[in-house]
Parts: C-alpha cells; structure tokens; sequence
C-alpha cells in the first residue's frame, strides 16, 4: 500500500483497542486520586474552590470513560469526588 509522497507501508499496524481502554481508566483513576487527595488535605477555602473546579472539569473527561467501561475502582473513586462536589459543601 502507498501512501503520499511515495512512501511504503509494508505491514498496518494493529494495537489491541483494549491498550487504550486500559490507559484511559488508569489516566481517569490517577487523576482523581490526586484531585481527591488534594481536595482532603488542604485547609484554604481558596485552593479548595480551585482544586474543585479541576475535579468538575476532569470529571467531564472521566465521564465516557466509566460509562464504556464501568470500572469498579472508577466508580468507587467517582462517588467519593461527588462527595466534593456537594452544593452545599464549603
């Protein structure tokens, strides 16, 4: 098969798709553990409002993720994070 400019590509290359879905929920996992340890740790009122809106912002991209794949360690880490998101919640 030839692609622009002339050059060969001999052999397509395959990835196994579950690699990316693997990557995602570890990606999804970590960044909620760090969001959430920091969320548990800090005392400023400030920090805490900016770590918060982080956690909503990660949990728009974190959000297809647990729906495809309904991890149970994801879920777990989701409910905790919702806790922090409470509109009552200083």
């Amino acid at each position: 098969m030839y692609a622009e400019k002339g050059i060969t590509i001999i052999e397509p290359l395959t990835v196994n798709i579950a690699v990316f879905q693997k990557a995602e929920i570890y990606t999804a996992r970590q960044e909620l553990r760090r969001l959430l340890g920091v969320l548990e740790t800090t005392r400023d009122p400030g920090f805490k409002r900016e770590a918060q809106l982080e956690l909503a912002k990660a949990l728009k991209v974190i959000r297809p993720v647990y729906t495809t794949t309904r991890d149970g360690e994801l879920e777990r880490l989701l409910k905790e994070a919702e806790h922090y998101l409470d509109p009552g919640e200083p």
